[in-house]
C-alpha cells in the first residue's frame, strides 16, 4: 500500500491528491493485480492514512481531506 500510494504522489505535479481521488487512482495503477480491491480499501482507511502519517510516508490534513507527500 505504501508503494501504490507513494507512487501516485509521485506522479503528482505538486505532491498531493485528495482522499476521494485514491481509489479510481489505484483502481487504474493496479487493473490487473489480485490485491487491488485490497489495497484500495486500505490506502482509504482512516486508520492507514493515520498510520502512514505517524511514520512520516505522508501529511494528511483533515479538514481539506488533501493526502500529501513527505
Amino acid at each position: 500500500a505504501d508503494i501504490v500510494l507513494l507512487e501516485i504522489l509521485g506522479d503528482k505535479a505538486d505532491g498531493e491528491i485528495k482522499r476521494k481521488s485514491l481509489s479510481i487512482e489505484i483502481t487504474k495503477r493496479r487493473m490487473k493485480d489480485p490485491n487491488r480491491d485490497a489495497i484500495r480499501e486500505m490506502v482509504y482507511s482512516e486508520a492507514y492514512l493515520t498510520d502512514a502519517v505517524e511514520r512520516g510516508i505522508i501529511a494528511f490534513d483533515q479538514k481539506t481531506q488533501t493526502v500529501t507527500a513527505t
